[in-house]
């Protein structure tokens, strides 16, 4: 791709943080899940967030890839 748009927001006691990028990712919902089995950095990101309490979510259009990611904000650290 050319060109990603990375955004981070905190709303409701979590982060959200989103990476779209321009590459043509058109890709059916069933091809989207076989990424995340096939070793690739989509994997890793998935197991991390799960390990946390979170959400990751991937989508494809004609012109776009999209990873969001949300997770619950730490109030202590111990």
């Amino acid at each position: 791709g050319k060109k990603v748009d990375v955004a981070l927001d905190f709303e409701h006691d979590q982060w959200q943080y989103a990476m779209k990028n321009d590459v043509d990712c058109s890709n059916t919902s069933e091809n989207l899940e076989r990424q995340w089995s096939n070793g690739s950095g989509l994997a890793s990101i998935k197991q991390r967030v799960r390990e946390n309490n979170g959400q990751v979510a991937v989508e494809g259009t004609d012109t776009t890839h999209t990873v969001t990611v949300v997770l619950p904000h730490i109030k202590e650290i111990h």
